[in-house]
C-alpha cells in the first residue's frame, strides 16, 4: 500500500499545495499516539446521550 501511494503522490507534475509532502513525510501521516486509538463508545442518541454521559465522567477528572 506504501508504494501505491507514494506512486499516486509523487509520479508525474504534483500539486503547488503538495510541495512539502515527501516520500519521507508520507509515512509519518499513518502513526497516531495512543491517546487517538479506537475505544468501545456507546452510539449517541437522544434516548442515551452518550456523549452527555461522557462529558459528566470526565468532569469527575477535574474536580
Amino acid at each position: 500500500m506504501q508504494r501505491q501511494i507514494n506512486n499516486r503522490l509523487f509520479s508525474g507534475n504534483r500539486l503547488p499545495f503538495l510541495r512539502f509532502l515527501t516520500p519521507q513525510v508520507v509515512p509519518a501521516l499513518f502513526i497516531f499516539d495512543k491517546d487517538t486509538e479506537e475505544r468501545p463508545t456507546d452510539i449517541n442518541t437522544l434516548d442515551t446521550q452518550a456523549l452527555v454521559r461522557y462529558y459528566e465522567e470526565s468532569l469527575k477528572n477535574w474536580e
